[in-house]
This record gives C-alpha cells, sequence and structure tokens, in this order.
C-alpha cells in the first residue's frame, strides 16, 4: 500500500513538470520569445518591401542584395570523410547493382 502511494505522488509530480514545461513552451511560441527566428522573419518582411519599392520604381533589381541568407560552411575534418565514404560506397553499390542486373539480364535471355 506505501509503495503505491509513493509512485502516485511520483507520477503526479512527474505530471506537474511536465504541465509547467508545457506551458512555458506554449507561451515562448505564442509570445515570439525566439529571437532568431523573429529577427528573420522581421529581416524578410523589410526585403521584401523593398523589393516591391524597387520594382515599383522600376530601379535595377540584384536578387543578392534581398537575400538575408549567407552560406556557413559547416564541414570538417570527419563530416568530409563520412561525405567520402558514402560516395565510394554508393559507387560500388551502384557498379555491383548493375553487374547483377545485367547477371539476370543473361539469365532471361
Amino acid at each position: 500500500m506505501k509503495n503505491s502511494r509513493t509512485a502516485w505522488i511520483i507520477f503526479r509530480r512527474i505530471l506537474l513538470l511536465l504541465f509547467i514545461f508545457y506551458i512555458i513552451i506554449y507561451f515562448q511560441a505564442e509570445t515570439g520569445i525566439n529571437n532568431e527566428l523573429t529577427k528573420k522573419t522581421i529581416r524578410t518582411a523589410e526585403n521584401i518591401k523593398k523589393f516591391e519599392e524597387d520594382i515599383k520604381n522600376s530601379e535595377y533589381i540584384d536578387l543578392k542584395e534581398y537575400s538575408s541568407q549567407q552560406y556557413i560552411d559547416t564541414s570538417n575534418i570527419i563530416s568530409n570523410a563520412g561525405y567520402r565514404i558514402s560516395e565510394k560506397g554508393s559507387k560500388l553499390v551502384g557498379n555491383e547493382l548493375v553487374k547483377i542486373f545485367n547477371f539476370i539480364k543473361k539469365l532471361f535471355s
């Protein structure tokens, strides 16, 4: 009897913590506390307005001016090695599959 009571108390506390986390995340999403996403949204809206104004004024349009994305190279030694291994593996598997299908083709020809 005592074990079931302590288990129930622990379960209620975990449930309460999960509910509190849910409320916190909900208010963050509703109020736009995620600053980086909000900044990107604002920059995009400003760039759209600037683009529309340039079109109305018949000015020269270069799409690079309106793009707020900047390429960041996140590759490192491990990701490059993984890319090379997967590329060689796909070539090997592709070549072997061609050989297998050619063999099957010879069997049924």
